[in-house]
């Protein structure tokens, strides 16, 4: 994620900045040590698992992305290599506040409801992401992206969506209740 695409809840975004705006509640990660990258195969001490990066956790924050893409409709088609060129059809990013005490909560169990304008619009859990959100964040540690920069004290992670997603146009209001992980709220302007 770019830093000038990441947008503190509450947020407000003009509408038009995006060709169209998929709204996806997430669990974000921020990292308060390093995860160095081990690669595909292992080769630098085995796969991390669930209790080793959630040791390396700081923070976790309820979370939308924003997907949208500059081949507008027309994304769910493209190639691997297109989708890359797309920035991975991220458009914006929205962490809620931080909670450093997650810690006895069970996530993969944890409930997600999206309101969009006020009204219900999907439920969900934790295991939607990975069958759990800190497996999401184990699988990028392991994968050796990043060009084997492996990922660093204070990157932000997100873990993938977690209740079904909504369309927002200009003037809708979109808000994630993550219970006692607090929520998350998302504006469009017109």
């Amino acid at each position: 994620m770019f830093r000038e695409r990441v947008h503190d809840s509450p947020a407000e975004l003009a509408a038009g900045d995006f060709a169209f705006r998929l709204i996806e509640p997430e669990f974000a990660f921020r990292l308060g040590a390093d995860l160095p990258a081990r690669g595909a195969a292992y080769d630098q001490g085995g796969a991390y698992d669930r209790d080793q990066v959630g040791q390396a956790v700081a923070s976790l924050h309820p979370a939308f992305e924003v997907v949208t893409s500059a081949y507008g409709a027309a994304w769910t088609g493209l190639s691997a290599p297109a989708l890359v060129a797309d920035n991975a059809v991220h458009g914006a990013f929205v962490p809620g506040p931080g909670v450093a005490d997650w810690r006895g909560l069970d996530l993969a169990a944890h409930p997600v409801t999206l309101f969009h304008n006020g009204t219900e619009a999907g439920r969900g859990r934790g295991a939607n992401a990975l069958g759990h959100p800190l497996n999401a964040l184990a699988w990028l540690a392991d994968q050796g992206v990043l060009g084997g920069r492996g990922l660093k004290a204070g990157d932000l992670v997100t873990t993938g969506l977690v209740t079904p997603f909504a369309y927002a146009e200009a003037g809708e209001q979109l808000h994630a209740d993550y219970g006692p992980l607090g929520a998350v709220e998302l504006r469009f302007s017109g």
